[in-house]
């Protein structure tokens, strides 16, 4: 009769001793959890920072290009003697059916070489 009345008395009691150490284990993979949460979300976010910076980069580098050979095109036709007079000529009605295929065969030309969508005189 003992063996039952000790085996009750076990059962009764709580095994505080296993309590504790389940809830420091918890806490303990907790912080650990969020402490390494907390590092990846830093690396990803400094990695994708740094990806858009230099996306950023580049796509400064290449709108600047774009803008100086724009640039350099309108300087080119700025300084173009012969082809202001055509355009002069044209627009003072001059020999309209030879200038227009001057300056057609002209604007083809740009717009074939520098990979222009289009080309039109206004």
């Amino acid at each position: 009769m003992s063996f039952f009345k000790v085996s009750t008395e076990l059962k009764k009691t709580i095994p505080w001793t296993l309590i504790v150490i389940f809830i420091i284990f918890t806490a303990v993979l907790i912080l650990a959890g969020r402490f390494f949460y907390t590092l990846q979300r830093n690396r990803i976010y400094n990695e994708q920072e740094n990806n858009l910076s230099a996306i950023a980069t580049l796509k400064i580098g290449q709108i600047q290009q774009w803008h100086s050979e724009r640039l350099g095109d309108a300087a080119i036709i700025r300084d173009n003697d012969p082809f202001i007079r055509r355009v002069r000529q044209y627009f003072h009605g001059e020999n309209h059916s030879e200038i227009i295929g001057e300056l057609k065969k002209w604007m083809v030309s740009i717009n074939n070489t520098d990979n222009y969508k289009s080309i039109m005189l206004l």
